[in-house]
């Protein structure tokens, strides 16, 4: 339902990848125009895939949230362009290299917003590692 009201979102990182004990940063296009009384909740979440008696779950391992409310100027597209940025702590756990493999993390970016009909929600797997501009004093 959600994909018929409001198309494929796509997500812009600014730099790939997000890196532990520094930034990541981007902004999400909206294919329609959204104006959220309460803005865009945008989080983002480490977590690791977990398996058990019940199957699999994902457990979070870390968690910030921005509220946006005031999304960027729609265009003459009409578009809707939400920015976020993120600071990423040092001792964050990065993105496993094989997603299959163990109890693997990674890591999501999940936008939501409350609007009149069907909220609006998108969600991306986002790569964040150890590089060389990570920092501990961040």
């Amino acid at each position: 339902m959600e994909l018929l009201k409001y198309g494929t979102s796509i997500l812009h990182l600014a730099d790939v990848p997000g890196f532990v004990g520094g930034k990541l940063a981007g902004v999400v296009r909206v294919p329609r125009v959204i104006e959220p009384a309460e803005g865009f909740l945008v989080r983002l979440s480490s977590l690791r895939t977990e398996t058990g008696g019940d199957g699999a779950s994902d457990r979070v391992l870390w968690q910030d949230e921005k509220r946006i409310t005031r999304p960027l100027a729609a265009d003459a597209s009409g578009e809707t362009a939400i920015p976020f940025a993120f600071a990423i702590p040092f001792d964050a756990t990065p993105t496993s290299p094989e997603r299959n493999v163990g109890e693997p993390v990674f890591w999501r970016i999940e936008v939501t917003a409350v609007v009149p009909g069907v909220d609006y929600k998108a969600s991306f797997e986002v790569p964040v590692f150890k590089t060389d501009q990570s920092r501990p004093d961040y």
